[in-house]
């Protein structure tokens, strides 16, 4: 637990003295597990601290972080701190105009890539603002660069007058101090610097404290982009609690890292868990005979003991064979999974409540959340033995939640940004008398619990006057087997159209067993037997929704929307305008000449909806 307003750094110089002999970061490297113990880690980041201020960098200066995660990105965040410089990191799938654009805004002096595709992206910006390349990685070839220094050559032995330097900083920080800048992933806009300063890390952690039970004992799994305030925030915390990181490159390699590394915690996104959720489902059914209809059995019974649980129900019978089924089944599942987890944070976008009851039965704790980057993540979260589903949860202690005009959710309190960089106007537009106005829509539940409808901005409106909420739409299709990605399509239209991405795997595995034959998956696209069967899965899918807020057409899409293509966020959100702009054609081809579509095959032109009109 935190002291009250105890700054970030000097919590953590604390952790370095008290156990310094305690493993702090975890990495695998070359099929080895690797650590570094507090006594490494605060040693090396004093010498990298040391080293950047020998080399003339000053207080409120500041240095980027262009990489996926690794212990080396942590390194330098913290060291970064020590030196009283300002940290500001930049997606690793950021295009070099992209990662010019957040240097030049923000004045990045020095700036840390990853692997040798990152390093090269950032070469071209030596000619602006950028005075000093490091590459982290090891084997980089640093193209005769003379203004690039591997990160190994920085990290050495200070000398006494240097460590008095680096001694210094670390006593003159400040909570006021600006901690760092994180620009918004711009689904709506241009990115821009969010300005957070220590204060706003403190008073944060100090919440999360009240609400949450984190210690010395924990291990974290760090797989979303560090680059973003969510996994980087929890990262933080879990080091000033005295916890430890393991970090991950390449969140594909999840499943292969957690029954090794066995956290017992780690941030998740819903796509995750979906994905997760799915997996085990999928392969319980493929092992057919007693193996599924033990674990159909063993799942009908989870869920059937949930809803007790939610009612404030016991039904005794019922609790001994769960007890039976964790036995025989869920604790195989969570052992899958590490066998450790007892809180997996979820935030980023709205969780299918059959995801999470899901979780819930298999007795790994999701806990929902909401926040944002202006609010250093956090805003509410669920609590320990929350049974029920559709909510974000309460407020953290010290945090104001409000609903204002439109349903739109405004926050006031101390994890809330000092403002946009250099954007007076863009801050003045969602700071108003203290209370910063996030865009988002909601309300309060009887309990007292926020529950999160959608986004202002990403509202869609049919030109007949129905609105739609895409998220919403799109995280129910997304559910079916066959399905990996969906984008809605509404907005001064007369129906709901959607791009939807299939779930390869599982289509082909389809395709086999019906005996359909293709050349590539573009031929399998186009084949009526799949058209018919993705407009069945459809029609289920959608059971429950209104009317209009049905989707009537449908183009699949063979590729994934990608991070690198600039079609999705590193949070795995849908970036509308540059989705709707690359399918232009295919979108318009669903509305081409057509009123009202109610089925994709249908031939009713010129024929009105009632609910459109």
């Amino acid at each position: 637990m935190h002291s009250i307003k105890i700054h970030p750094i000097h919590l953590l110089q604390q952790r370095a003295a008290e156990t310094p002999d305690k493993p702090v970061l975890h990495w695998k490297s070359d099929g080895q597990w690797h650590q570094w113990n507090w006594r490494e880690f605060w040693q090396r980041a004093n010498q990298l601290a040391g080293e950047m201020i020998r080399c003339g960098l000053e207080p409120g200066q500041m240095i980027g972080i262009y990489a996926w995660n690794s212990p080396q990105w942590l390194l330098v965040d913290v060291a970064g701190m020590l030196a009283r410089l300002v940290v500001v990191p930049i997606y690793p799938t950021s295009t070099t105009e992209q990662a010019a654009q957040i240097a030049d805004d923000s004045g990045i002096r020095w700036l840390f890539t990853g692997v040798q595709q990152e390093f090269d992206r950032a070469l071209p910006l030596l000619d602006g603002c950028v005075e000093q390349l490091v590459p982290m990685s090891k084997g980089i070839d640093i193209r005769s660069c003379p203004a690039a220094r591997p990160l190994g050559n920085l990290i050495s032995p200070l000398s006494e007058v240097l460590q008095e330097q680096v001694d210094l900083r670390i006593e003159q920080v400040q909570l006021s101090d600006l901690a760092t800048l994180i620009y918004t992933s711009g689904t709506t806009g241009v990115p821009k610097g969010v300005m957070l300063d220590f204060e706003n890390m403190s008073d944060s952690f100090e919440m999360h404290d009240k609400r949450l039970k984190v210690g010395k004992e924990d291990l974290t799994l760090s797989f979303l982009p560090l680059s973003h305030v969510y996994e980087r925030a929890w990262a933080h915390y879990i080091l000033t609690c005295g916890g430890e990181v393991a970090t991950c490159a390449d969140p594909k390699k999840v499943g292969e890292l957690l029954p090794e590394i066995k956290p017992t915690t780690m941030c998740a996104v819903p796509r995750f868990l979906e994905k997760v959720c799915d997996g085990i489902q999928a392969k319980a059914y493929k092992a057919g005979g007693l193996k599924m209809r033990l674990f159909k059995k063993a799942m009908a019974d989870g869920l059937l003991q949930l809803e007790h649980k939610r009612k404030g129900t016991v039904d005794k019978k019922l609790n001994f064979r769960c007890k039976i089924w964790d036995k025989l089944v869920f604790q195989k599942v969570r052992q899958a999974l590490g066998g450790r987890l007892r809180m997996v944070p979820c935030g980023g976008a709205r969780l299918d409540p059959e995801v999470q009851s899901f979780f819930m039965v298999l007795g790994i704790p999701v806990k929902i959340g909401y926040g944002l980057t202006e609010t250093l993540a956090t805003v509410c979260c669920t609590d320990d033995g929350n049974w029920e589903s559709g909510h974000v949860g309460f407020p953290l202690p010290g945090i104001d939640v409000r609903i204002g005009e439109n349903d739109e959710i405004i926050v006031r309190g101390g994890n809330v940004m000092r403002g946009y960089f250099k954007r007076k106007n863009a801050t003045d537009e969602v700071m108003k008398n203290d209370w910063f106005h996030t865009g988002d829509c909601g309300y309060f539940d009887k309990q007292g619990r926020l529950v999160l409808t959608d986004r202002i901005k990403e509202l869609m409106k049919t030109s007949g006057g129905k609105y739609i909420a895409p998220q919403r739409i799109e995280g129910q299709v997304a559910r079916g087997d066959l399905i990996e990605q969906v984008a809605i399509i509404a907005e001064a239209r007369n129906f709901v159209s959607a791009l939807i991405v299939p779930a390869w795997d599982s289509l082909e595995d389809y395709a086999k067993s019906v005996n359909i034959k293709y050349h590539d998956r573009l031929e399998l696209l186009k084949h009526t037997h799949i058209m018919d069967v993705m407009e069945q899965r459809l029609e289920e899918l959608q059971k429950g929704l209104a009317r209009f807020e049905k989707i009537r057409k449908f183009t699949l899409v063979p590729h994934e929307f990608s991070i690198e293509l600039g079609e999705i966020t590193p949070t795995l959100k849908l970036r509308r305008k540059v989705i709707m702009k690359k399918f232009r054609k295919e979108i318009e081809a669903m509305y081409e000449g057509v009123r009202f579509d109610s089925k994709s095959k249908d031939k009713t032109k010129n024929k009105t909806d009632p609910d459109l009109e």
